[in-house]
């Protein structure tokens, strides 16, 4: 860009000073990259302790590894865990079919 528009970079916007970046990084104008760099508004910022934080990242992305390595163990656990009920359901249904029903007053009468 030309050196005169330099000095408006300073109340430029992150998104617009972002698309000028990206525009010079294709035209390979290291220079412009550099006054865009030089001109971006530097903010301080407060987080958590990296430690804690660090810690608190990796357990999670273990979880997750956890996670997506026994996922489909587990699925197929649980289908076959629901397959078994399912059968014992329809055995013990058609268990009590097949039996006679008990009739307490047949059986009285036929004993008399």
């Amino acid at each position: 860009m030309k050196k005169n528009l330099h000095r408006f970079y300073g109340g430029l916007t992150s998104e617009e000073r972002f698309r000028l970046t990206v525009r010079a990084l294709v035209r390979g104008d290291s220079e412009e990259i550099e006054s865009l760099k030089r001109s971006c508004p530097r903010k301080t910022y407060s987080e958590l302790d990296a430690a804690f934080s660090g810690c608190m990242e990796g357990i999670t992305t273990i979880n997750r590894m956890w996670y997506l390595t026994w996922r489909d163990v587990i699925k197929t656990l649980d289908s076959a865990i629901t397959t078994k009920r399912l059968i014992e359901n329809i055995l013990s249904t058609v268990e009590l079919e097949s039996k006679p029903p008990n009739n307490n007053k047949h059986n009285r009468k036929s004993q008399s």
